[in-house]
């Protein structure tokens, strides 16, 4: 079931982008993009070789699929002005004879003259980083929180809550590795038996269990924010003071502005809620620092993230409820303790 929401979701999305770029006009927004500082000094920056590689992204993601809609949507134009005479009437005979408009024929021209051998050779090397990158960052991270748990079986709980804590503000401080790991490895690791007993214990207390998880809940919800706080003063603020990266990022340009007016919106707000909350934590954080945001405003505005970090962490902690009430006392994502010698 999830495969197929995915893949409707895909391919919703696509459709989406063809509806859209068509009915814009794809101009108005090539135009659009060229408007912001950033894609624009990205674009002069770029050579012949970048341009090969940037190629070589788009043909290896399925925004490929957005062209070939593109051409079957061309091709039908096409065939509804020769056969049923609506529409533009061709400009030429030769014109009538393409299967496909005009203006795809001569973009389909201008891909048919690209350097193929250099961009088929960064596509293969765009599929190795990029899966080096899922395994770095997915699967190895879960096979390292996986250890830190064997590791820290039988360890008081204070310590338990200290490295976890810094285990996890490490994760964070990585870009390439997601929050999801830490929170669901969190509801784990402080929901076991030991956090339980701390709390009473079910047999006395039974809102023991309750207790563990809306501790864990809060404590992942404190690292996320310490991440954001350091993110933003240690490495964004850092960075802007380097004049090459403020101006690479355009700080003055109006979109940057408009970002900067919405993250320093007083309060909570639905926009300032859908870029701290909605956007990726590590690149959001950094540009703020970048902009100088206040950092205080920023929590704030970080604060409904609760509601996603509640859900993660629970699902990690009924993961390993599931394989204590089963009797093995294994949670079946994690591999169980080692045993002490």
């Amino acid at each position: 079931l999830a495969a197929v929401v995915v893949t409707f979701s895909m391919a919703s999305l696509l459709v989406a982008a063809v509806v859209v770029g068509s009915t814009v006009g794809w101009s108005t927004i090539k135009n659009s993009l060229y408007s912001v500082p950033l894609f624009a000094s990205l674009v002069c920056a770029a050579t012949d070789w970048g341009l090969d590689i940037l190629k070589a992204v788009l043909l290896s993601s399925p925004a490929v699929l957005v062209g070939v809609l593109y051409l079957v949507a061309a091709a039908l134009n096409q065939l509804v002005r020769r056969v049923g005479g609506v529409g533009k009437a061709f400009d030429s005979p030769e014109e009538g004879r393409l299967w496909i408009t005009a203006r795809a024929s001569a973009q389909l021209a201008e891909v048919r003259q690209w350097r193929w051998t250099g961009i088929l050779t960064n596509i293969h090397w765009w599929i190795i980083v990029v899966m080096s990158l899922v395994v770095l960052a997915g699967t190895f991270t879960v096979v390292f929180l996986s250890y830190v748990r064997v590791l820290l079986d039988g360890a008081p709980l204070a310590a338990i809550y200290i490295l976890f804590y810094l285990v996890g503000l490490t994760m964070f401080l990585n870009p390439f590795i997601p929050g999801l790991p830490v929170y669901i490895t969190g509801g784990i690791i402080l929901t076991d038996r030991a956090f339980l007993d701390a709390f009473g214990g079910e047999a006395a207390y039974p809102l023991s269990y309750v207790a563990a998880v809306t501790v864990a809940v809060l404590f992942c919800f404190g690292i996320k924010l310490s991440a954001a706080v350091m993110q933003q003063k240690g490495i964004g603020e850092t960075l802007g003071r380097r004049v090459w990266v403020r101006a690479l990022v355009g700080v003055n340009s109006v979109t940057m502005r408009a970002i900067r007016r919405i993250l320093l919106t007083p309060g909570l707000s639905l926009p300032k809620i859908c870029i701290l909350v909605g956007g990726p934590d590590w690149p959001v954080s950094v540009t703020a620092g970048i902009l100088r945001c206040n950092v205080f405003q920023m929590l704030l505005g970080t604060l409904p993230v609760v509601f996603i970090i509640a859900p993660s962490v629970m699902a990690g902690a009924f993961m390993l409820k599931i394989g204590q009430t089963s009797g093995d006392g294994i949670c079946p994502a994690l591999p169980p303790p080692l045993p002490r010698p």
